[in-house]
């Protein structure tokens, strides 16, 4: 549903993620190790990260996208592959007004930002987390087709946690409960289902997942850089204080508010180590 997604490949002061550097390292013990990181970086990226992403021409053999995908970290993009009974539902019906009749008066969570950095490190070097509002699906796609006046808040639809068979089961049947060859491949059912739907405000800042991914457009399009695990090296990944978005005294405004340390803890409260 119009989705465009750019990750940052910027630290907060605007440097560039890539070639390693001394950090925070002393001068001492910075050069050996920086030598070492540098050949590192530099061999992966020659032997290593694709020059292209290949585009499969339909769904892979289970064998094949283990193989050639899964075992070498090797991303592609699949098309062709949302056709058939189990996905008729989703690609029919899958608008705003579709999803909206379908889910009709339940409240659902919506994502809401200042300037649509989710999750992301701020000026002041805190980890932001979005302000969660409870809505009609209505009243999220209206702030999508006609945002307020001066637009205090971007409204992103990416609560993650199985969001599709948590909060909208309405309209898990339009899509197969797993992908036969993805699970094959993997060898276990979906962990999690998630619906993502937003705009090109919405901006998913650099980040690394543990997990396998297999992400599905149903509408519009949806945009990621992808960087190789060895484009960290030399970036500042310290853990941030943590903080979240609330509406500030007019009630619309969003403002970012230290989260309260744990109790008994005595001190501040860290935030994830992000970079």
């Amino acid at each position: 549903v119009g989705t465009t997604l750019i990750i940052s490949t910027r630290t907060p002061d605007g440097r560039a993620m890539g070639a390693p550097g001394a950090g925070s390292r002393g001068a001492a013990d910075a050069e050996p190790l920086d030598r070492a990181l540098r050949w590192l970086y530099e061999e992966v990226n020659a032997l290593w990260t694709p020059r292209a992403i290949p585009r499969l021409p339909g769904p892979p053999t289970p064998l094949d996208f283990l193989r050639d995908h899964i075992l070498l970290s090797a991303p592609c993009v699949v098309t062709c592959a949302m056709r058939g009974a189990d996905w008729q539902g989703a690609m029919e019906r899958w608008d705003l007004d579709g999803i909206v009749d379908a889910m009709g008066d339940v409240p659902v969570t919506v994502n809401l930002t200042p300037d649509g950095l989710g999750d992301a490190v701020d000026a002041a070097g805190r980890f932001v987390r979005p302000h969660e509002a409870r809505m009609q699906l209505a009243d999220f796609a209206q702030r999508l087709r006609a945002p307020p006046a001066g637009a205090p808040a971007v409204p992103y639809l990416s609560v993650q946690d199985d969001n599709l068979r948590r909060e909208h089961a309405a309209l898990a049947p339009d899509v197969p409960a797993a992908v036969p060859w993805f699970q094959a491949a993997v060898g276990t059912p979906p962990a999690a289902v998630n619906l993502w739907v937003g705009d090109d405000r919405s901006v998913t800042t650099a980040h690394a997942d543990t997990f396998e991914n297999l992400y599905c457009v149903i509408r519009g399009a949806k945009r990621f850089v992808l960087l190789p695990p060895t484009d960290a090296i030399g970036e500042d990944l310290r853990p941030r204080p943590a903080a979240h978005y609330q509406p500030g005294p007019d009630g619309q405004r969003l403002e970012a508010v230290p989260d309260s340390p744990p109790a008994g803890s005595g001190g501040g409260d860290a935030g994830p180590t992000v970079p």
